[in-house]
């Protein structure tokens, strides 16, 4: 907006500085212009008097590159357009000493018929704002009140003022100790104008793991009270239970708790995990020293002790077929009374 507001000026310019008659000129259809280009036509006269033709009003709008020469006659480039000035070109409220490659300008003037432009003004583009600088670290040194306050974060002295946006947290809280977020830009005069100050909250305490058998507990699910390894916690609605749920949480079972301690000093659960029992031995366990049988039916011995297999006989870990002398089993079943021989209703085959 701000190149098409200056264009805009430019074209006007241009315009008044044409000097010709258009309310005797034939209308034409409006030419569209180049984005950093607008032109127009009027009659010229030379020296004696005599008509030489149409010259061009152009503005055009850029970069300078390539200058050379001495003021007031300087040469100089813009979007690859040679221009010239000369002791009747303007400045505003600069000069033609101003004139450096890089800087940014509006030219005004007479397009020639070798594609050069003769200026008439130039108009400097004010230069673009410095890029913010972001300073983290702990504040120090505080003094003033709010709005406009002093402090130190890294090493650097801040003065904030009425524009100075604090985030949520507001300017109440950048105190000494407070971890700050601080956007600057240095002006043109060399001060450090504070944008924005945004107060850093502290991480959250890392949550601590407490395991043991569950005694004293009251309440109802999801807000239950209890004590774990001499510690009471009491869990709330967004505490997470697991895949066993709240309600698998009695006096006696095991669980394991997450819980996080707050600034303000309460315990604030997290999760609370049953822990199951581990499995029950196996019946019988070892080395197979013989078998005998085709599977799914087969006798396993270990040692002096026998197990008898059947189709109803559940295999985990490996099949039937892989039972062999020196396979390591754990068999799972039952002895009939009177009965020497185990029946199967699992083995784990390792």
């Amino acid at each position: 907006m701000k190149r098409l507001g200056f264009l805009m000026v430019a074209a006007a310019l241009a315009s008044a500085c044409s000097g010709g008659d258009s309310s005797s000129a034939p209308p034409t259809s409006p030419a569209t212009p180049a984005p950093a280009t607008v032109n127009g036509s009027s009659g010229t006269t030379s020296a004696d008097g005599t008509k030489t033709g149409t010259t061009t009003s152009t503005a055009i709008i850029g970069a300078i590159s390539g200058r050379a020469g001495t003021c007031p006659s300087v040469t100089f480039k813009v979007e690859a357009k040679s221009i010239a000035t000369d002791a009747a070109t303007t400045y505003g409220e600069k000069a033609c000493a101003d004139l450096k490659d890089g800087v940014r300008v509006g030219v005004v003037g007479t397009a020639l018929a070798d594609g050069s432009i003769l200026a008439k003004q130039v108009k400097f583009a004010p230069p673009p704002p410095p890029p913010a600088v972001l300073t983290e670290g702990t504040v120090s040194g505080l003094s003033g009140a709010c709005p406009t306050i002093t402090f130190t974060v890294a090493g650097k002295s801040f003065t904030t003022e009425s524009a100075t946006r604090f985030g949520d947290a507001g300017c109440a809280a950048v105190a000494n100790g407070a971890k700050v977020a601080v956007s600057s830009q240095t002006t043109t005069a060399g001060a450090t104008r504070v944008l924005a100050v945004k107060v850093i909250p502290p991480p959250p305490p890392p949550p601590v793991l407490t395991e043991g058998t569950v005694s004293g507990l009251s309440g109802s699910c999801p807000a239950i009270t209890f004590t774990v390894a001499g510690k009471s916690f009491t869990t709330e609605s967004a505490t997470r239970f697991g895949d066993a749920g709240c309600a698998a949480v009695v006096n006696g079972a095991k669980v394991g708790v997450a819980s996080q301690t707050l600034a303000s000093g309460a315990v604030r659960v997290l999760t609370v995990k049953v822990i199951p029992p581990p499995p029950p031995p196996p019946d019988l366990a070892g080395e197979v020293s013989s078998f005998t049988g085709t599977c799914p039916s087969i006798i396993i011995t270990i040692g002096s002790r026998t197990a008898t297999t059947s189709p109803t006989t559940v295999f985990q870990g490996k099949a039937c077929g892989d039972v062999k002398v020196g396979t390591k089993v754990g068999i799972y079943g039952t002895i009939a009374a009177g009965a020497t021989t185990l029946t199967a209703t699992k083995v784990v085959v390792r």
